[in-house]
């Protein structure tokens, strides 16, 4: 890059684009995450490969 890139923002490509802020790619990932605190190794597979494989 040969340019300066503003605080917080999520570029890439080549030439650089800006993509998104940091915060709408926390939001997104949140949006999308799977919650497996305190379940069981045997549950968290079933709920995952349910997600996964249908």
């Amino acid at each position: 890059m040969t340019k300066n890139v503003q605080s917080n923002t999520i570029v890439g490509g080549s030439p650089a684009k800006f993509l998104k802020t940091v915060e709408e790619y926390k939001e997104k990932v949140l949006e999308n995450s799977v919650n497996t605190k305190g379940l069981s190794y045997q549950d968290k597979k079933s709920l995952l490969e349910g997600i996964f494989y249908g």
